[in-house]
């Protein structure tokens, strides 16, 4: 989401959003691999930028959750402890 002086990340798409159990996500859902990714040009993309922090991931559990699941999906499980 760009809002003119900057951007930052927005989900789009809730792809467990649709799953009733735990048991059908495993059924059903593939989950993405490492493999799926080139890693090899990193180096390069981050060549020159040396003064700059580099961010590799967050630890922000609930959010990813929320974000697998849809908000509202995801604080009916907190309700219904599913």
């Amino acid at each position: 989401m760009d809002y003119g002086t900057g951007v930052y990340r927005e989900c789009v798409h809730n792809p467990l959003a649709g799953y009733a159990s735990l048991g059908e996500i495993k059924r059903n859902y593939t989950w993405p691999s490492p493999d799926w990714w080139v890693y090899s040009d990193i180096r390069e993309q981050v060549r020159s930028k040396e003064m700059y922090p580099i961010r590799g991931g967050g630890s922000e559990p609930f959010l990813i959750y929320k974000e697998l699941r849809g908000q509202e999906q995801a604080l009916v499980d907190l309700l219904c402890g599913c």
